[in-house]
């Protein structure tokens, strides 16, 4: 609902925002290797993946509700997007039946 990128970028040291618009939601992801934090800022169709994810539905349910977005989107790149940014720790395959 709020900027909370900008909010987080303004209030570091030698930032060069003056001002921020409350106006504009951001949707991000926020990763805390080491003891640093990187902030990734998410198009609509990753975030309804990740909240998909998030929420306990597969991979290809989480693929189905990020179409509704995006119909471009890559199940694929999305997941190597998102593996090499570090968020996944252990993936799980069910057995073929």
């Amino acid at each position: 609902e709020f900027p909370i990128d900008k909010i987080w970028y303004a209030n570091q040291p030698n930032s060069s925002i003056d001002e921020i618009t409350l106006d504009d939601g951001a949707n991000i992801l926020i990763v805390r290797p080491h003891e640093s934090v990187n902030i990734h800022n998410l198009n609509p169709s990753i975030y309804h993946f990740l909240a998909s994810l998030k929420a306990g539905q597969n991979v290809e349910q989480a693929y189905l509700m990020a179409i509704k977005n995006n119909r471009q989107i890559n199940p694929a790149q999305t997941i190597i997007d998102l593996m090499d940014i570090g968020i996944f720790t252990d993936i799980h395959l069910k057995p073929a039946l």
